[in-house]
């Protein structure tokens, strides 16, 4: 193992003993909650407006996983409330099925799985199922998984 390698992992083990200590001094209020809650619905409602019209490229892709990032940071206040919760999820798989259909080279199918693209989120999510297409084209939250950081930062949405 090179010096220089053995310098950084200590310089980075400093720098993330650092972070963590800085963390614990940031005052979060109420209304940074709503401007991160913003930001990504903001970000959700493009994606999912270009993914509605048939529009969806890898752009599309990103847009989906980086809500799903900011919702994720949610957390930081608190519990999620349901719907911002199943928008994550969807934000996520939408993120990964949009990546699939783009590296198999065919047209990503509009909105939720076999539903109608007119549909909105909120009206089927809770019973969306990931890898089935039930009778409303939702996932559930079931076959979701675990949705925590550590899985959804697999996503890999270079074609």
């Amino acid at each position: 193992m090179s010096v220089d390698l053995i310098l950084s992992r200590g310089h980075c083990h400093d720098r993330c003993l650092r972070l963590l200590a800085d963390k614990k001094s940031l005052q979060l209020g109420p209304e940074d909650n709503l401007y991160v809650e913003g930001f990504a619905s903001n970000l959700f409602a493009k994606a999912d407006k270009q993914d509605r019209a048939g529009r969806a490229d890898l752009n599309t892709a990103k847009t989906f996983y980086a809500a799903s990032i900011f919702f994720e940071i949610l957390y930081q206040f608190g519990e999620l409330r349901p719907e911002i919760e199943q928008k994550q999820k969807y934000a996520v798989w939408k993120a990964a099925d949009i990546r699939k259909a783009l590296k198999e080279v065919r047209k990503p199918e509009p909105g939720p799985p076999g539903g109608d693209p007119d549909q909105s989120i909120s009206s089927g999510l809770s019973s969306y199922t990931y890898g089935t297409q039930p009778s409303n084209g939702f996932p559930s939250s079931q076959q979701f998984g675990n949705a925590s950081p550590q899985h959804i930062h697999k996503v890999n949405l270079n074609v």
